[in-house]
């Protein structure tokens, strides 16, 4: 992978729902923080699998050995394992022409298959754990509810994230990135996924990232 460091420039402003509630007891020592001595150092990680933001599309392209789906001028879309887990992953980049631009936001999209709705909890466990090796512990720690019927009930959790009806949303403010890892679903299938964010790429280019609504296909909505 390439290494290379970046000047840093302006915070990139980040609001968190208004609805974030605190999660329960069990579900907050699922999670074990990490000790400073477990913490692997971020410039030995990069700001996402290996790769430092402001990396060309061509380093990045010629870089990355998963399988490679797809492509158009501002994104790279592969099929591969992150965490060990099966995964779609998402290179976007910024600035013009586009073909030419900078490496300012990845994606992460975890697609594991799981018959018993709880495991998708403890695959977001496992996720935040290994995030927090790398980055540390989370800077905040979110549950959101959008229908609390199953709320008090945490072996219908999963259920209740596949059916849209809670997230679950860590997110890691670091020097160089914003990373969120969110789970939530509809239509009883889970969506996990991490969002790692460029403090500095987006900042320059003064970019909105965009999100494709099928991760196999490089096209934008």
């Amino acid at each position: 992978m390439i290494f290379r460091a970046l000047p840093f420039f302006l915070f990139m402003a980040f609001s968190l729902p208004a609805m974030a509630q605190e999660g329960s007891r069990a579900f907050e020592e699922a999670f074990q923080k990490p000790a400073p001595e477990d913490i692997v150092d971020p410039e030995l990680f990069a700001d996402v699998r290996g790769f430092v933001w402001g990396l060309g599309r061509d380093l990045v392209r010629d870089n990355e050995f998963s399988e490679f789906l797809g492509a158009n001028e501002n994104v790279l879309v592969y099929r591969g394992k992150d965490f060990g887990f099966q995964a779609f992953l998402q290179y976007y980049f910024y600035g013009e022409p586009l073909r030419d631009g900078k490496l300012g936001r990845a994606e992460i999209i975890y697609n594991d298959m799981n018959s018993n709705p709880q495991d998708y909890l403890n695959d977001y466990i496992k996720v935040q754990d290994q995030i927090s090796k790398i980055f540390g512990a989370p800077s905040s720690e979110n549950i959101i509810w959008k229908d609390d019927r199953f709320q008090d009930d945490e072996e219908m959790w999963g259920v209740a994230a596949m059916m849209g009806q809670v997230q679950f949303l860590s997110i890691w403010s670091t020097r160089r990135s914003v990373i969120q890892l969110i789970l939530t679903g509809a239509d009883m299938r889970a969506d996990m996924r991490a969002i790692y964010i460029s403090k500095t790429v987006l900042d320059e280019q003064n970019a909105v990232p965009l999100v494709p609504d099928n991760p196999t296909s490089p096209d934008q909505p």
